[in-house]
């Protein structure tokens, strides 16, 4: 296989490069004039350093990607496009997302050595209190106040 570029170091003026990524998460986004059709396949990528990148295929492209897309698979994914990540919320990187188009080739990878989930740990006071470095984007107040209000009730019940 060719020289794999991890990505941290995908740079939107370079077209030319291959990851090598699991699948961690993938949904179907719905089509904003149609809801009972599907405009795109999203997906959260994960490099065998544990480092998440949200990618896209729009329908369009769904005959030539789609046998590849599943979740818990490993790829290899050659010349995606680069884009601003301009989402409301960001999944992984916050700068960028990955488009999968007409360039694009998607290969079987037999062998990735990452995480097989994608899990960042953190010890629990980080999340109290808020000491969440950037790149663990997605943590939800809902998230924060349910752990907290879980350990402060064991916590409770362990006191009494």
């Amino acid at each position: 296989m060719e020289h794999i570029t991890p990505i941290k170091e995908i740079d939107s003026i370079k077209d030319d490069f291959t990851i090598k990524v699991r699948i961690i998460h993938l949904w179907t986004q719905k089509s904003k004039f149609n809801a009972k059709e599907t405009y795109s396949i999203e997906m959260i990528l994960m490099d065998e350093e544990g480092r998440k990148i949200h990618a896209s295929c729009v329908k369009k492209w769904f005959p030539k990607f789609k046998r590849y897309l599943k979740e818990d698979i490993s790829i290899y994914v050659k010349k995606p496009n680069v884009a601003p990540n301009t989402l409301n919320f960001k999944f992984a990187d916050p700068e960028r997302k990955l488009n999968f188009y007409h360039d694009t080739t998607v290969k079987e990878c037999e062998n990735f050595s990452g995480s097989a989930h994608g899990f960042d740990f953190v010890d629990f006071n980080t999340i109290v209190f808020e000491q969440l470095m950037e790149s663990n984007l997605l943590v939800s107040s809902f998230n924060i106040n349910f752990c907290y209000i879980t350990s402060y009730f064991s916590f409770l019940s362990a006191t009494n």
